[in-house]
């Protein structure tokens, strides 16, 4: 399921969840997240009321859309972390309203490496996510749709949020730590560029300023002395 089928079926059910379907956000989403070209890597699909996104994310550009994760990125600044593994798993994540996922990834972030606290999340995680799917399903009555979609692809609604986010975690690693290095790098990037043009360019020759020629001294010519000529005296 790439990115064009995934954006059909949010459109053909928009009002079973509560976020803006946004598919050409990529600007607004890389202003919050601090960080630019991430086109190969991310991909928005809307907002929440409260300026928070849901996205595709992939850390190799090769990985077919269809096995990226979902992640939501609060516009508070954390959680910025995964929510499913894959667009199937996102889309029956997606059952629950946005409040519960963000529930659910902090949970899990939380208590990710942890065996003890996992299992406990685990267990209280199991009987809300019941409970938060039939309270979805009052709240937004184009859920019933959504589900049928679902139903008629074979796709079973998740049964606890928190281990779908937890896997996610595992199989994809932390959006926040992969965008952390990422900028980390396009800046040291950046600085060599810099670094590199300023060794490489070359030197502009500074025009010469015309020195002002001194004048010589003039040399005084001796005049040459003409001869007198004897006035004629009168004769006596």
């Amino acid at each position: 399921m790439n990115v064009e089928d995934v954006v059909g079926w949010l459109r053909a059910v928009q009002g079973f969840n509560d976020f803006e379907l946004a598919p050409n956000g990529l600007a607004d989403l890389e202003e919050l997240l601090g960080a630019r070209d991430l086109r190969d890597h991310v991909s928005p699909l809307g907002f929440h009321g409260s300026g928070s996104w849901v996205a595709m994310w992939r850390k190799d550009p090769a990985t077919p859309w269809e096995d990226a994760a979902w992640v939501w990125v609060d516009s508070e600044g954390s959680p910025w972390e995964p929510f499913a593994p894959s667009s199937k798993a996102a889309l029956a994540a997606l059952a629950l309203d946005t409040g519960t996922l963000y529930d659910a990834v902090s949970s899990a972030r939380s208590a990710a490496g942890d065996a003890a606290e996992e299992e406990a999340e685990a267990t209280v995680w199991e009987a809300r996510t019941q409970q938060e799917l039939s309270r979805a399903a009052e709240r937004y009555p184009a859920q019933n749709e959504h589900r049928d979609r679902l139903a008629a692809k074979g796709i079973e609604l998740p049964t606890n949020a928190f281990s779908v986010a937890l896997e996610a975690l595992a199989r994809h690693g932390q959006f926040s730590a992969w965008l952390k290095q990422r900028s980390a790098e396009q800046a040291v990037s950046v600085d060599a560029g810099r670094s590199g043009s300023r060794k490489t360019a070359p030197k502009k020759a500074s025009p010469k300023k015309a020195s002002p020629k001194k004048a010589s001294p003039k040399k005084a010519s001796p005049k040459k002395a003409s001869p007198k000529k004897a006035s004629p005296k009168n004769a006596p």
